[in-house]
């Protein structure tokens, strides 16, 4: 059985080298299309329920995490980019992966990130708010 920690979720195989990224998203879909395929089964459907509940509750990982483990699908993330040079600052800013310029977007070409963490939720909105 592999190894789990909260998501994004570093999975290491026992007995394999290497291992991957599994983000709160993936297992939800992972959940969702397990549901399809037992629609038939109620019992079955109502577990899927549970567990996407479970999954809701969990908290992202605190803290930063290698830039390499980042989603590359185009979701937006927070990202840490360090000082350019003696004049610059190091900041925090939300960026994207661009599979057409293989770089971040948002970024400068010298002063990729180096680490990222997931978004936090959206605060919930009061209905007067909501537009």
């Amino acid at each position: 059985m592999g190894k789990h920690t909260q998501g994004p979720w570093k999975v290491v195989s026992s007995g394999e080298a290497g291992g991957g990224t599994i983000m709160k998203a993936d297992v939800e879909k992972i959940i969702r299309d397990w549901q399809s395929e037992c629609s038939g089964h109620p019992s079955m459907h109502n577990q899927g329920n549970v567990l996407l509940g479970k999954l809701k509750a969990l908290q992202p990982s605190h803290g930063w995490l290698p830039i390499d483990t980042a989603p590359k699908d185009g979701t937006e993330v927070l990202v840490w980019r360090p000082k350019e040079n003696a004049q610059s600052r190091a900041h925090v800013g939300v960026d994207f992966y661009s599979e057409q310029y293989r770089s971040w977007y948002k970024s400068r070409t010298n002063q990729q990130p180096t680490h990222w963490m997931p978004l936090p939720a959206a605060p919930a909105l009061h209905s007067t708010q909501e537009g």
